[in-house]
């Protein structure tokens, strides 16, 4: 780390605690309207664990997921894809021969993810919001 980053960082390290709480209470709210939608699956938080609260993700059907990006981001919902199989991005197959199904897993894990928006500014309006056109989509879908 250069001075530069260090600089950067130290006020954020003041901060750290009251934006972990502040992102708690988001991922929790995002709970209150995804949990028991039969069309979404997400991680789960193991017991002793505790997660940094970096990213909202979700997991939706393969075959729906991309359309749900794109009506997502029709509807103004910025969302991305932060997990894909890394062994199928084209340096990994090229330099050490990854093909489709050595990582099952890592696959199905990275056509299913949306990130949907998670930042420390974010409001629960805005979340409801996201939440009500996700919803709408999936029945849509149906």
């Amino acid at each position: 780390m250069d001075n530069i980053q260090a600089a950067l960082l130290l006020p954020q390290l003041k901060k750290i605690d009251k934006n972990h709480e502040k992102r708690y209470r988001l991922y929790n709210e995002y709970m209150k309207y995804i949990k028991g939608i039969p069309q979404i699956d997400y991680p789960k938080i193991l017991p002793n664990s505790k997660s940094t609260y970096h990213l909202f993700t979700i997991w939706v059907d393969r075959n729906k997921r991309d359309e749900i990006l794109y009506q997502l981001g029709k509807n103004g919902i910025g969302v991305a894809v932060n997990y894909r199989a890394i062994h199928l991005l084209t340096y990994f197959r090229e330099k050490f021969g990854f093909k489709r199904g050595d990582f099952p897993i890592a696959e199905n894990i990275g056509e299913r993810t949306i990130s949907l928006p998670f930042y420390i500014r974010l409001n629960f309006k805005n979340i409801e919001k996201i939440s009500n056109v996700l919803k709408k989509i999936l029945k849509e879908l149906e």
